[in-house]
């Protein structure tokens, strides 16, 4: 909240306010008499800005009439020709971007006269930055504002004839380059392992692996959940022990989002939120690739088929029929953090409602993933390079049919019966 001592305009404000902000962070304007038309709106945009997108523009509703706004996308050819300047305006509500793009348009590209403009400062923002970052712009044709078309005050009501020549003005600036990279800014990832009963033999392994190869360009911080009290972790990065009770199988694994749910006030504050079974190993780069808002890997035993999905209708695991695509693996999974808690609080909680009816799906928490991702898609879905079997790759690959993928994440062999 900033208050001013004396009234300046929306684009000295906006300038202020926005310089005083985190390169890296996401801002978004919101006139103060329009209104968003439902209370997702900044979840929408966390997904859409969880892919390389630098700003976005969108379609509005007038709310007198309801009729749509004026914005469109941008022409490939006008992105690709830096044309915008010279075609018809289309960046309308809702804006954001980046602070760091802003921060890229020079001062006195905003002025007029010396002052900052009193109207048009929509062109004279979003043109630098829809030039600045090309195809790295991003047109959401969902309704995601609502434009208050009876106020007395909008600018083409109170001065039009200014308005139209501070367009020509804004738009026979000079153009500006396209930026080829952006900053980079470290994301908070959290990756969690459980490791309680004999499943402690995987744990230093494991970390060893990822302090190499997990997203190493990053701040990653390891929630270790285990049972034991005197664990003697070797690591460069933050840990922190959650400490749970060990359960005989399947509940070790059945438990799992009960444990995550639990442990939701110290996860949250994460961007993003991995899960990996322990007895695996990181054996090539994990790079941003992975980065989205829900992440799901293809079982690399079911590649390309339907999998062993929960039949039984009583069942919350259950998958009806027209929603049978995909078979994803437990082994790991993730997303940004408040999607990922989401996905673990739901799974928990309908496992426990099949629990108390005397069920435990087929494949226990794997079947409860596959429920959850059958009807919220991931937007990252891994190849079977992100769990890759250890051994019998013959077999996996005629499964595979004749397509090869990289170990990346390696799903060790174990006797199921020792270490359980």
């Amino acid at each position: 909240l900033v208050k001013n001592n004396k009234r300046v305009g929306a684009l000295e404000i906006l300038y202020n306010m926005i310089h005083s902000c985190e390169d890296d962070e996401i801002i978004l304007t919101l006139d103060g008499d329009d209104w968003f038309p439902h209370d997702q709106v900044l979840n929408k945009l966390k997904a859409y800005y969880s892919e390389d997108v630098w700003m976005t523009y969108g379609q509005y509703q007038n709310s007198n009439d309801g009729g749509r706004g004026v914005a469109q996308e941008y022409p490939t050819n006008i992105i690709n020709s830096n044309g915008f300047r010279n075609y018809t305006w289309g960046a309308s509500h809702l804006r954001t971007f980046y602070a760091w793009l802003f921060k890229n348009i020079k001062k006195e590209d905003l002025l007029y006269n010396g002052q900052f403009m009193k109207m048009t400062w929509d062109l004279a923002t979003m043109l630098p930055m829809l030039e600045m970052a090309g195809n790295r712009s991003k047109f959401i044709s969902e309704i995601m504002y609502i434009y208050n078309m009876d106020n007395p005050i909008n600018d083409h009501k109170v001065d039009r004839s200014l308005q139209a020549m501070l367009d020509k003005y804004v738009r026979a600036k000079p153009k500006y380059h396209k930026i080829e990279s952006a900053p980079i800014f470290k994301k908070n990832i959290g990756l969690m392992f459980i490791a309680t009963g004999k499943y402690d033999q995987f744990l230093q392994p494991i970390i060893d692996s990822a302090d190499k190869r997990f997203l190493v360009n990053q701040n990653v911080k390891y929630y270790i959940f285990t049972d034991k009290q005197n664990l003697n972790i070797q690591t460069n990065r933050k840990y922190e022990i959650i400490n749970i009770e060990h359960k005989t199988f399947p509940f070790a694994t059945l438990d799992r989002f009960k444990h995550f749910t639990n442990a939701k006030e110290k996860l949250k504050n994460q961007d993003y939120l991995f899960y990996c079974d322990v007895d695996s190993l990181f054996i090539e780069d994990i790079n941003e690739e992975i980065l989205g808002n829900l992440v799901g890997v293809q079982h690399c035993g079911y590649f390309n088929q339907i999998g062993p999905i929960e039949t039984n209708p009583n069942s919350t695991a259950y998958i009806a029929p027209d929603k049978r695509k995909i078979y994803f693996g437990g082994g790991f999974s993730g997303g940004i953090a408040e999607s990922y808690l989401k996905l673990a609080e739901i799974c928990y909680n309908n496992i426990e409602q099949d629990l108390k009816n005397n069920i435990i799906a087929i494949w226990h928490d794997e079947s409860h993933i596959n429920k959850y991702f059958s009807e919220n898609t991931p937007d990252k879905i891994l190849s079977p390079s992100y769990h890759y079997p250890q051994s019998n790759i013959e077999h996996y690959k005629k499964i595979w049919g004749g397509q090869n993928f990289a170990q990346k994440i390696l799903l060790l062999d174990k006797k199921h019966n020792e270490v359980r």
